[in-house]
């Protein structure tokens, strides 16, 4: 069976929502996660440039009041010569918070077109983006924008996120390289792929997560599931650890 190739999605084609937030004893915001995710109309139109607006289809049905969203998508779009051989996929949505139904249609759509292996996938390596609360950056009433992203490995490796109001850069990965030059800076010999954390990085990163409220401590994890594929510290590597310990710093400053 073939595989179909997706293009990587562009900056403009990302949008960001808040996610988890952190407040003070008097109940006001001092910091807050950013999640990246894409709009349904996103996989519309990659599937449209991929394998033509006639060569993919989707159907809804209900099971248990959930709504599955059926995919279908022809693998011999490219020979028309050839009979369509439907390939079909599904998947189940969550209700949006504003709109229930159309928004619940919207994800089980997006679930079902990710099913097919590619499209969007690389969101789901996106690092932990955590943003202070100050007079320019404010849960409820900033709005952000992915200046700059790129890939490598099926992996987000650069990613830049501003202010769409101050122009303000409040987040910035750049690529792995710069793990080898942390440790240069701090007197380490050369990292190796699969050495493992350094303590003085384990102690850091334990230390801040004793810090967190419950809802930002699982999230803190599950995000680290998601990109180091783990959830315990003991087994991150070393070059893992000094990316995780950066992150730290940063959420700290």
């Amino acid at each position: 069976m073939k595989t179909i190739k997706f293009r990587d999605l562009r900056a403009n084609e990302i949008d960001l929502r808040v996610g988890s937030t952190k407040k003070d004893k008097d109940g006001n915001p001092v910091g807050f996660q950013l999640l990246l995710y894409k709009d349904a109309r996103v996989d519309a139109n990659i599937l449209d440039e991929t394998v033509g607006a006639f060569n993919w289809q989707k159907k809804f049905y209900q099971v248990k009041n959930t709504m599955i969203c059926s995919l279908g998508i022809n693998m011999n779009y490219d020979d028309p010569s050839k009979e369509p051989y439907w390939v079909w996929k599904d998947d189940a949505g969550d209700e949006s918070e504003t709109e229930a139904i159309k928004g619940e249609a919207s994800d089980a759509f997006k679930r079902a077109s990710f099913a097919f292996g590619g499209l969007g996938r690389a969101l789901y390596t996106a690092p932990f983006i955590w943003v202070k609360v100050d007079e320019d950056n404010n849960p409820k009433t900033s709005h952000y924008q992915v200046k700059e992203i790129s890939y490598e490995n099926n992996e987000i490796s650069k990613l830049v996120i501003v202010n769409e109001k101050t122009g303000q850069v409040i987040f910035s990965k750049g690529s792995t390289t710069k793990v080898s030059q942390t440790a240069q800076k701090s007197g380490q010999n050369e990292i190796k792929e699969n050495d493992p954390i350094r303590e003085e990085d384990k102690t850091l990163i334990l230390d801040y997560a004793g810090t967190l409220g419950q809802e930002d401590y699982d999230s803190f994890f599950n995000w680290m599931l998601t990109k180091f594929k783990t959830r315990s510290v003991s087994s991150l590597t070393a070059s893992q650890g000094i990316i995780l310990a950066n992150i730290v710093k940063g959420r700290k400053k």
